[in-house]
């Protein structure tokens, strides 16, 4: 017999799964009208991609002034994110079609909860999900904050100007795929990519460790 409020709640379910330590499940009111809600890292579209330097696994480092002129996936995840293990094998698929056209792959493993992940721990369970592709690590989650990436995964698709042009978060089987090789098509004939409808699938990183 609990009445929700109009602005819904949140459910969090603490588990002993260490793949997914925390899942946050939102309750709506049946009584409130059915609306997206825009995430954080989507008022990212249209922006021009912050500037930062990334430390990639191997010792390299990548800016995001070495981006420009390329159209570029930035997929921020983290190795205990239940959902980043079913996105990144269908983002590899991806990867090894489209690099091949010129388009640049970097994921980007940040922190969610307290779990600390080393380096090459999280390389390790990037590799186990089937990502090969380059891989950088920001534990700090300051790159991520720079997106507003405050759920995982959050996979942004930056034009050859330099901007975001499609956010796609969460992850779901049927349209991920689609969604994303459908924005990098439109840029690379030379257009811009539409907005993508978002999944519900997602992990999100416990409040306390957000940046106001």
């Amino acid at each position: 017999n609990y009445n929700l409020p109009d602005s819904g709640r949140t459910l969090t379910i603490l588990t002993d799964d260490p793949s997914e330590p925390m899942m946050k499940i939102p309750l709506l009111s049946r009584s409130r009208p059915t609306q997206q809600r825009k995430r954080p890292q989507e008022e990212m579209k249209g922006k021009a991609m912050p500037s930062f330097e990334l430390q990639m696994i191997g010792g390299s480092k990548v800016a995001s002034s070495s981006l420009a002129s390329q159209v570029t996936v930035l997929n921020f995840v983290a190795p205990n994110c239940g959902f980043c293990k079913k996105q990144l094998p269908e983002l590899e698929k991806i990867r090894r079609s489209y690099e091949a056209k010129g388009v640049k792959f970097v994921t980007v493993s940040q922190k969610m909860g307290k779990r600390a992940f080393t380096g090459e721990e999280s390389e390790g369970v990037m590799r186990q999900y089937g990502y090969n592709g380059p891989l950088a690590i920001n534990h700090d989650n300051s790159v991520g904050q720079m997106f507003k990436a405050r759920s995982y995964p959050s996979l942004f698709v930056i034009g050859q100007d330099g901007k975001v042009a499609s956010v796609h978060v969460g992850f779901r089987q049927q349209t991920f795929g689609p969604q994303l090789t459908g924005s990098l098509d439109k840029l690379l004939a030379g257009g811009t990519a539409s907005p993508a409808p978002q999944p519900k699938g997602l992990s999100a990183a416990p409040a306390k460790k957000r940046t106001p």
